[in-house]
Parts: structure tokens; sequence; C-alpha cells
């Protein structure tokens, strides 16, 4: 969506601005299908609107992915858009994050 699209552009905004700051992307749906444990597998809560404990493991799967290369030192890794995994924006979850990540360690 337009909104989601306009939050994520801020965030990267502030990952450009700041020191040993990982922009994750929004992972795809099917991704998030797919670390979830595949098709069908519920990752919502009851309450409809929060993840249950496999769509919280799908998001932590995705985010260690993404900042793993950056805690491994790799620090070219750092400030770079990671792998979105393919698929369109309408295929993307709802989901992306800014990571703060001290390369050192500390």
């Amino acid at each position: 969506s337009h909104a989601s699209d306009a939050w994520d552009a801020q965030k990267r905004k502030m990952c450009d601005a700041a020191a040993r700051v990982r922009f994750v992307p929004s992972p795809t749906a099917s991704a998030m299908q797919s670390a979830a444990g595949g098709p069908g597998v519920a990752m919502v809560a009851i309450d409809g609107i929060h993840p249950n404990d496999a769509g919280y493991g799908a998001w932590a799967h995705h985010i260690a992915e993404n900042v793993a290369p950056v805690l491994l030192g790799d620090g070219a890794a750092l400030c770079e858009e990671g792998n979105e995994g393919g698929g369109g924006k309408e295929e993307r979850a709802r989901a992306s994050a800014v990571v703060a990540i001290d390369a050192r360690g500390t």
C-alpha cells in the first residue's frame, strides 16, 4: 500500500542518516509463509491483529537473515537494503523494521 511504502521510505531515510543502522525491508508474504512452516500455517493470533508464535518466528527469521552479515563482520552490509526475496509490493507482509546494530557487539 501507499502508506506502508511511505513508512518504509521514512525508515530507509533514517538508516541512511545514522551510523551502524540496518534497514530491514518488509518480507514478502510467501517468504513469511515459508519461514512459518509452509502454506496453510496460521501466522496471526486469535485477536486477528498480532502475530502468533509462528508469525513471530517467521519475522525473527527474516530479521536474522538481514542482520547476520552485519553481526558476522560484513561491514559493507551496513545500511544496505536486505534481500527482499522477490515478489511484488502487493505480496509483502505488513511488517518492516529498522534494527539498530552496534557492529562492534557492545
